[in-house]
């Protein structure tokens, strides 16, 4: 599997795809690879498969079939790489307010930041803090409320 074909998956069919690496998890590589389609749909069934249609069973163990074939660290690049967010509900977000929810104004383009931090300023709430990033974001820091009291945040 390409990622190309792995980031379609997760941008379009995401169950699917988390299925199916839940799967590859749990019943493991060497198992998964040298398991037939249909006993591995079998062992899905019983495992709560009763919830996907059979159609969609074929294609989750397909797709850990093909997931198998990778090596561990290239399936874990794709992961990263991808459009996946294993993140928790409250874990900060690129581009929105961890205070209200709503949109951030940067200073400079996103394309001119200095590669660690771009300052921003939120639309709704006045809020302002920076953005971290280690070539993608990663957090938000030195958040304060609209009346510039320091606001707490979560990276859970």
């Amino acid at each position: 599997m390409t990622f190309g074909e792995f980031n379609k998956l997760a941008c379009g069919d995401r169950v699917t795809l988390i299925s199916a690496i839940d799967t590859l998890m749990q019943a493991g590589q060497t198992y998964i690879r040298g398991t037939e389609i249909a006993e591995i749909i079998s062992e899905l069934k019983k495992g709560g498969g009763n919830l996907f249609t059979e159609q969609m069973l074929e294609r989750i163990a397909q797709i850990a079939k093909d997931l198998a074939q990778l090596r561990t660290c290239t399936l874990l690049a794709y992961v990263k790489r991808s459009r996946l967010d294993f993140r928790g509900p409250n874990a900060p977000r690129s581009g929105i307010c961890p205070i209200c929810g709503c949109e951030l104004d940067y200073d400079m383009p996103l394309a001119l930041a200095d590669g660690n931090h771009i300052d921003w300023t939120c639309q709704d709430c006045g809020a302002t803090g920076k953005e971290g990033f280690q070539r993608v974001f990663t957090t938000h820091y030195d958040v304060c409320d609209g009346d510039g009291k320091p606001f707490p945040i979560s990276n859970d």
